[in-house]
């Protein structure tokens, strides 16, 4: 039987629990490129580098961009041998699927979109399907830094917009040391964002469409700020239902089970950095579908504050809340889900130009890219009380900065008059 993984030996380390267990200090380094992110994101407060920024912005981010996705996938890759088992397991796996013949839903499991496995088919057609999966994220990553500096009010916050969002380890931590997809979504939120600005509605929705017909069905989340931020929301709406009626339509056709993946996912109450993560742990919380309904109530609360916005300020405003929102109370979420609204905080961040605004965004950049180590085992009390202490602070804390972040938001936004 032909191996789907012709590189056994990258697997020798997964650095998962287990392996940190054995070998704390490989934990600890691994968590160094965090740090990393976040120093290059508090530089802005630096009137000098905001000198070198301006006269070389180009070289700036470029640089920060290849050291951050490139350098480090080589260490992650080449050195440490470590491959995210979504990337062999998942991706790799439905590529190879539908080069076959085979449809998603009902010839394999699948969580995402219908065209989802179409995006990594071509990958897994080169010699090192898993590298060239990694480079097709990548490649959207660069897509998104590029909508980042086009889509600001002028160059200036462009640039500021764009070394925000290269620097934040949410943009680009996850994709590079575990092999997620979330590039995809941003770039094409950050993409649907400067064709809305420039007044190409229609060209925005369909784009917003087809990124619910490629991606995760969470991007939907997202697309309820754009409809708001619409001028002719006719126009919008019917651009965004065109790619969504004949993809899903054929799908259906095809009697492909599409709405499997939409209720079949687990929606285990505390499962990440949410508001449920600690109740759920340390206390009898079972909430069974109104983990659900307060998501909802949540989200139907940002988008009718975005509502009451100028026109102008919509877009970016609604897309911080709603993203802020879906990781505080979603009941299934991973720290990487806030990756799509990554452009929107970018922009949000540098128009505002504050210090304290930056601390506060930077500071939730550390704490879930540190989540991920402690909530492995450490908050459950395997490592000892002393890591389980600064496992609970930091899961504590994701919560209650999500929460600073979105009273930040509202309180500073200008409401519309009558």
């Amino acid at each position: 039987m032909r191996q789907e993984w012709s590189e056994p030996d990258r697997l020798r380390h997964p650095m998962g629990t287990d392996y940190f267990r054995l070998h704390p200090w490989i934990g600890l380094l691994s968590n160094l490129p965090v740090l990393a992110g976040v120093a290059a994101m508090l530089l802005l407060a630096l009137p000098i580098f905001r000198r070198r920024l301006a006269e070389h912005p180009v070289v700036f981010i470029g640089g920060l961009f290849v050291v951050t996705r490139l350098l480090f996938l080589a260490l992650v890759v080449g050195t440490l041998g470590h491959v995210s088992l979504d990337l062999t397991t998942y991706f790799e796996t439905q590529g190879r699927a539908v080069l076959s013949g085979a449809l998603p839903y009902r010839d394999f499991a699948c969580s995402y979109a219908p065209l989802f496995p179409c995006v990594v088919a071509p990958a897994v057609m080169t010699p090192w399907p898993v590298l060239a999966i990694f480079l097709t994220f990548i490649a959207f990553d660069l897509a998104a830094v590029v909508a980042v500096a086009k889509g600001a009010d002028d160059a200036d916050e462009g640039m500021r917009a764009a070394w925000l969002y290269t620097a934040a380890p949410i943009s680009w931590y996850f994709l590079v040391r575990y092999g997620q997809d979330e590039a995809l979504a941003a770039a094409l939120l950050a993409w649907a964002a400067v064709f809305l600005r420039n007044g190409g509605e229609r060209t925005a929705g369909f784009v917003l469409g087809l990124g619910f017909a490629l991606t995760k069905f969470t991007f939907g989340l997202a697309v309820p700020p754009f409809g708001l931020a619409a001028r002719s929301r006719r126009q919008f709406v019917l651009a965004v239902a065109v790619p969504i009626v004949v993809v899903f339509g054929l799908a259906l056709l095809a009697g492909l089970p599409v709405w499997r993946p939409l209720f079949g996912e687990s929606v285990e109450l505390g499962f990440g950095p949410s508001f449920w993560r600690l109740p759920v742990l340390f206390t009898p919380l079972v909430l069974g579908r109104w983990a659900g309904a307060i998501l909802l109530a949540g989200l139907a609360a940002a988008w009718w504050w975005c509502a009451g916005l100028p026109h102008h300020r919509r877009l970016t405003a609604g897309l911080v809340v709603t993203g802020c929102v879906f990781l505080l109370l979603s009941p299934k979420v991973l720290p990487m889900y806030l990756t799509p609204f990554g452009p929107a905080v970018a922009w949000w961040l540098a128009g505002r130009d504050t210090r304290g605004d930056l601390a506060l965004v930077a500071l939730l950049n550390l704490l879930l890219g540190t989540w991920w180590y402690v909530d492995a085992g450490g908050v459950q009390g395997m490592f000892g009380p002393v890591v389980q202490a600064v496992a609970v602070a930091v899961t504590a804390a994701v919560p209650i900065v999500l929460t600073l972040l979105v009273a930040r938001v509202v309180r500073t936004e200008p409401r519309r008059t009558a």
